[in-house]
């Protein structure tokens, strides 16, 4: 799962947004299946997790996604 533990949950939409991207991204990279994007604060679904084609689960607890 493509995660830091050690990363503390973001305050801000903007702040969560840019964490988001940067696992996505990692999670491209590595083809991971699982990923994690709970309590990052997101309200609305990068659209660049349409390119992650090996995803077979994505956590999203902890976010207003609307």
């Amino acid at each position: 799962m493509t995660k830091d533990k050690n990363t503390p949950r973001v305050s801000g939409p903007d702040q969560g947004y840019a964490e988001a991207l940067q696992r996505i991204e990692a999670a491209r990279k590595t083809r991971a299946t699982k990923l994690d994007l709970s309590g990052l604060n997101l309200t609305a679904l990068p659209k660049e997790l349409g390119e992650l084609k090996a995803l077979t689960e994505l956590f999203l607890h902890d976010n207003p996604v609307a």
